[in-house]
């Protein structure tokens, strides 16, 4: 059981929530885009658990252009869904479906222009071998691969499961997995 420690995924997992993590979801399974995973990462020599959303497998060629997610060559869909503010900033949320067919929501920043966002918003990368890319769901908003880099199978230690308590009575029992 974990605490989610930041916004950077948003509005899937919300600052607080409490999640289970289900240790053994990859024993007899394999990891597929769109599952939400919990890792291990160094930070400043210091381990640390992060959970984002796998966007890109060993060998996938993934590209992030003006927003836009790219797949092996296969642009994801995105469909506008609400305009509204995170901490007094202007935000969209949209529906991102993967080439694979999950949906899920994003949040980005409304006007992009007035942000001063590193040149790593925009970026093209071959996944390594043994290796996953990850993002979190508030794109302009998370320390993901494009900062951590890409994440190795052996630092995986399971797939978010539900979350069990959050803010609220609505994040009590929120399915997270991906549906196959």
């Amino acid at each position: 059981m974990f605490r989610i420690p930041t916004t950077s995924s948003s509005p899937t997992l919300l600052l607080g929530d409490k999640v289970v993590v289900d240790l053994k979801a990859y024993n007899n399974k394999s990891i597929i885009c769109g599952d939400i995973i919990a890792f291990r990462v160094w930070i400043k020599s210091e381990e640390v658990i992060r959970a984002f959303r796998v966007i890109g497998l060993p060998n996938d060629i993934v590209t992030l252009n003006d927003g836009v997610l790219t797949i092996n060559n296969r642009e994801c869909d995105i469909q506008i869904v609400n305009s509204l503010f995170f901490d007094d900033i202007p935000i969209k949320e949209y529906k991102e479906t993967l080439p694979n067919g999950i949906r899920h929501n994003i949040y980005r920043f409304d006007n992009v222009k007035n942000f001063s966002l590193p040149e790593e918003s925009n970026f093209s990368t071959t996944v390594l071998p043994n290796h996953y890319y990850v993002l979190g769901d508030f794109r302009d908003n998370a320390m993901d691969s494009r900062y951590i880099g890409q994440i190795k199978r052996e630092d995986i230690i399971g797939q978010l499961a539900f979350c069990y308590w959050g803010k609220d009575f609505s994040r009590i029992n929120v399915d997270l997995r991906t549906e196959r």
